[in-house]
């Protein structure tokens, strides 16, 4: 080894800093006690919907008079098997590009955003909550936390290859100071809340 490296090397170990243990993190309470209520205040904020599960049966007739008739609908959500256009990992980006209306299930949701996380375990293609024009994700009311601190705290990140934040549809303001909304992926973002 060079000489004047080992020398440089010795002296930045001599002279290295004591460790520093890491700074506490808070628990970052929420500042409502109600997050379900929050959480349907902040979707509504985002632009989203909501419904309870109850009053949303997701059957032909609610889809007709919510989206209109004819439409290709997926449903990937096991309590609610729409199956007349089943979707998996080898349907074709072409058929894909025809969905109107997919109902996918959400692993957790956060009052402060507004956001819903969603993994591959939800989706059998990745694209499918981007590519549809209305999604509808579900949820149940005891999977919603007050914060994205606290909902970090459950979320195993590193398990899926894939994971996702959604937080209503997407937005864009950036040609004339306009709001646009799904400019980018779907139009319409209906949460679905069960008790």
């Amino acid at each position: 080894m060079n000489p004047s490296r080992e020398a440089i090397l010795a002296r930045i170990r001599a002279h290295k800093p004591s460790p520093v243990p890491p700074p506490e993190i808070p628990a970052f309470a929420p500042a409502r006690e109600d997050t379900v209520a929050w959480f349907q205040a902040t979707l509504e904020a985002v632009g989203a919907t909501w419904a309870w599960a109850e009053d949303t049966p997701l059957s032909p007739e609610w889809f007709e008079k919510h989206y209109g008739a004819g439409l290709r609908i997926v449903g990937v959500d096991p309590d609610w098997a729409i199956t007349d256009n089943p979707v998996d990992s080898q349907t074709p980006l072409a058929e894909l590009n025809k969905i109107d209306v997919a109902v996918i299930p959400g692993k957790l949701g956060v009052a402060e955003n507004g956001a819903v996380w969603v993994d591959e375990t939800c989706v059998p293609q990745r694209i499918l909550p981007f590519i549809t024009q209305h999604l509808i994700l579900t949820l149940r009311a005891n999977q919603i936390v007050g914060t994205l601190h606290q909902a970090y705290q459950q979320l195993a990140v590193a398990e899926t290859g894939f994971s996702i934040f959604i937080a209503g549809p997407s937005k864009t303001a950036d040609i004339e100071q306009a709001l646009v909304k799904g400019a980018q992926g779907a139009r319409t973002t209906l949460v679905v809340i069960k008790s």
